[in-house]
């Protein structure tokens, strides 16, 4: 199995019902991580009797959760929530959450040490491979996303900025508080559908033909890039290219300083050659650093957490 950034959340289908409402307490990120790992153990111990009862503490945990949750900690999520729907006998709702699970990372594959090759819960899951892969869909009616004031939406950990999601599976909506990036509500829907409380008027796309109430107007998605992804790959790109050409001309400057015939030629040599790579080196390294900077930026706030799930 591959390592994943994660932390978690689960519960069973519901239309947008507004989750927090009902919360005594928060479920913080760790016992989110806490359950999760407890899952992930037991798979890994074929103990389907304890993994049920983690995956039952996430399901009620999950509308009270407290942090914002990210893409690859959610695709892990739904993949256990999946799981859990497949123990207790409901393979269509395990299904929508394999579609959901594979929405975000359409590249999975199950560990052998956690899921035999032969388990026909694989042959379940790779059957909904293809079908993730559709476009999102703009809730009936046509009406505007309303993004609350000082807010920002979520769905599945990715930025919410149209009232549209991807049909025929669940997705995990979070409203969250821009100036301290803490949760404010949870919600759980299925498909295409948000509560009233995010949704303002009838939009006005310019085409009689998108206004009926039973169309659906198919939108494409783009990952947006961070603007400082590229810049910093650029000069970490050409940290590494002076680093690379100072370490070259310390080979000369040491000739240099073995070929001196006197004391002061021979200590100017010297302070060139160690100089030159002294930099050398330390270009090189700024030059990783920023390369892997920007190859690591994804856009994203959201929890993240290290852990095999």
């Amino acid at each position: 199995m591959k390592p994943w950034l994660t932390s978690v959340c689960v519960l069973f289908f519901s239309l947008a019902h507004e989750a927090q409402a009902a919360c005594e307490v928060p479920y913080t990120a760790e016992s989110l991580a806490g359950d999760l790992g407890a899952m992930s153990s037991a798979m890994r111990g074929a103990d389907r009797d304890a993994f049920k009862v983690a995956g039952a503490t996430l399901n009620r945990g999950l509308p009270c959760v407290d942090a914002p949750l990210a893409p690859v900690v959610l695709a892990s999520v739904y993949r256990y929530i999946g799981l859990q729907e497949y123990f207790t006998g409901d393979t269509v709702k395990a299904q929508s959450w394999f579609r959901s699970s594979l929405e975000l990372d359409s590249s999975f594959d199950w560990d052998v040490n956690e899921m035999p090759i032969d388990d026909p819960i694989r042959t379940v899951f790779e059957g909904e491979r293809e079908a993730a892969g559709i476009e999102r869909v703009a809730v009936i009616g046509g009406r505007e996303l309303a993004v609350p004031d000082g807010g920002r939406l979520t769905a599945d950990g990715r930025a919410l900025t149209e009232a549209t999601l991807t049909p025929n599976r669940p997705h995990l909506i979070q409203w969250i508080q821009v100036s301290d990036n803490s949760v404010v509500q949870v919600w759980i829907v299925e498909g295409a559908e948000l509560p009233d409380a995010l949704l303002g008027g009838a939009r006005d796309r310019g085409d009689a033909s998108n206004a009926s109430a039973g169309s659906f107007a198919v939108e494409k998605i783009e990952r947006s890039r961070p603007p400082m992804k590229t810049p910093m790959m650029i000069m970490g790109g050409l940290g590494l290219a002076g680093g690379l050409g100072m370490y070259v001309l310390s080979f000369s400057a040491n000739k240099q300083f073995e070929a001196a015939s006197t004391t002061a030629e021979l200590e100017q040599k010297r302070s060139l050659s160690n100089g030159l790579l002294m930099g050398a080196g330390g270009a090189v390294v700024l030059g990783s650093g920023l390369t892997y900077l920007g190859v690591m930026l994804d856009g994203g706030t959201g929890l993240r957490l290290h852990g095999m799930f």
